[in-house]
């Protein structure tokens, strides 16, 4: 029997696995964000690997997202992370130094 629709795909694995609340846990909570992102990318493969017909542009589109979701975890670190002080230039210019703290 073929599964075609996600809710048949969800549907088609009750039985064989059950939720893991500690695996839940885990990616909430013990993973940095490129870790939770490819984590996920991997999951969301061995989720497809599993169904009865599974579908290879599906793991595709994930990576294809996830891989959009990496440069935005980097520039969130840098926004975080970074300190910014005022300060007037010698033309009395108001702006804004930037430093970034590495490693934190």
């Amino acid at each position: 029997m073929a599964v075609t629709k996600p809710e048949s795909q969800t549907s088609a694995l009750n039985g064989r696995t059950h939720p893991d609340e500690e695996f839940v846990r885990i990616l909430v909570n013990k993973l940095d964000y490129n870790e939770l992102v490819h984590t996920t990318d991997v999951m969301l493969a061995r989720f497809v690997d599993r169904l009865t017909d599974p579908d290879d542009s599906a793991k595709k589109h994930s990576h294809d997202l996830m891989a959009k979701l990496r440069p935005l975890g980097e520039r969130r670190n840098f926004i975080v992370h970074s300190k910014y002080r005022p300060f007037i230039s010698v033309e009395w210019q108001l702006g804004q130094a930037h430093t970034f703290k590495a490693g934190s």
